[in-house]
């Protein structure tokens, strides 16, 4: 919903803060986009210390651009899925402060019951609608994706993994949503994302110190001299997206997973992470 930008031309940003200092971008040229030709996933299962089952969905991408054009890329992706939960039954002992009148109300707020009566056995009644029994949440790539020879041949890129998602009650209560982009970088934008790579690479390796610092693609124009880490950049976006139903999955998995409504008594923000009570604009029902 922002700058959308023209393929070949330079894009920069220029900023003041409250002191005074003003820094300026380097300017980023929108390169040629490639193309995400399509997005699929297969189905594996691993085994709890129970020997219960667990479900997961591999996403993998086909992408692929032309040789003589821009080769550097990094691919995101986001996952959405729709449950609901049941604050009413709320069964802890948190003391949700209303007023002086009828003291603490022991159902979380967001639900819309607010307590009417005072005493030992305190009544409750729906006052307003609830705010937080639906709810979508998101799965975020938190690894970078970027573009590496090792899997690049012929400008074709075929089968590369990017997420995995959790298979069961929860995200399959409706459907998933699962959407991949292919943004195109230029070198300065790449080499950026590299270095953040490369270090996070180090931290889990015993025979790699943490060397280097962060490219900076910033230039400061007034102000106490600081420095500024970070990047501004433009890029060409291909995108692909896709809906999974239980139906989708292989049939002695479906066949295992619970088909009745998960049950969670709490604000439905609270049950996982990446969470919203407003239906994001691209959710389809």
């Amino acid at each position: 919903n922002g700058i959308q930008g023209v393929k070949g031309r330079a894009y920069k940003i220029k900023f003041e803060l409250r002191d005074g200092r003003i820094y300026e971008s380097w300017p980023d040229t929108i390169p040629e986009a490639g193309s995400l030709d399509s997005i699929y996933f297969t189905t594996r299962t691993e085994f709890d210390n129970l020997s219960k089952p667990i479900y997961f969905m591999d996403v993998l991408f086909d992408a692929s651009y032309e040789i003589s054009a821009h080769t550097q890329f990094i691919w995101k992706f986001r996952g959405t899925f729709q449950a609901e939960s049941n604050p009413e039954f709320y069964d802890g002992d948190e003391c949700f402060y209303l007023d002086e009148v009828n003291g603490c109300n022991f159902i979380p707020p967001c639900s819309g019951i607010r307590r009417v009566g005072s005493g030992q056995f305190p009544t409750f009644t729906q006052r307003y609608a609830c705010e937080c029994c639906q709810c979508w949440y998101h799965i975020l790539n938190n690894e970078l994706i970027l573009s590496d020879d090792q899997f690049i041949t012929k400008g074709i890129i075929s089968g590369k993994k990017i997420q995995s998602v959790p298979l069961n009650e929860w995200t399959l209560l409706h459907k998933i949503r699962f959407a991949v982009e292919q943004h195109t970088l230029s070198k300065n934008a790449y080499r950026f994302y590299r270095a953040i790579q490369n270090q996070k690479d180090a931290v889990g390796s015993l025979f790699q110190p943490v060397t280097g610092q962060i490219p900076s693609y910033f230039n400061q124009l007034d102000g106490l001299e600081v420095r500024v880490e970070g990047l501004f950049y433009a890029t060409a976006i291909s995108a692909r997206i896709k809906y999974t139903e239980l139906k989708d999955l292989p049939f002695d998995m479906a066949a295992t997973i619970s088909k009745e409504k998960p049950f969670f008594a709490n604000d439905c923000r609270l049950h996982f992470p990446n969470s919203t009570n407003t239906k994001p604009a691209y959710w389809i029902d």
